[in-house]
């Protein structure tokens, strides 16, 4: 189970100059940070079952519950060219998803060939 992750980036590759479609300079850039917090954790619950049947070996099933969320970060600075203007865009972004899954599994024997099929959502 993860419980928590925060990650914090400095995007030292954007700083500098950055330039548009044509090749013109459109802005410097001074600092770009950001930071992503992730919260997640699973829980399974699964069993194996032999029912007293000729057709059917075995039968397996699992269900999954998974919920998630994301929290992210970012704070840019620059300078606007030609003009000189000072720029700040701060961005936020939050989302939260919950993935529930089901699977199931048969195992038999049916004469000289041998079956198994996996079914799941």
């Amino acid at each position: 189970m993860l419980w928590g992750l925060g990650l914090a980036i400095s995007d030292n590759a954007a700083l500098g100059p950055s330039f548009g479609f044509f090749g013109n300079l459109e802005a410097i850039v001074q600092s770009y940070d950001r930071t992503q917090e992730v919260r997640r954790w699973r829980v399974s619950l699964d069993q194996e079952w032999a029912p007293p049947t000729p057709l059917v070996d075995d039968l397996q099933w699992r269900v999954t519950y998974s919920p998630q969320q994301v929290n992210r970060n970012g704070d840019r600075r620059r300078t606007l060219q030609p003009s000189g203007d000072a720029e700040q865009r701060l961005d936020d972004q939050e989302f939260q998803e919950t993935f529930i899954e089901f699977e199931a599994g048969v195992r038999g024997d049916f004469g000289e060939r041998g079956y198994f099929s996996v079914n799941g959502f």
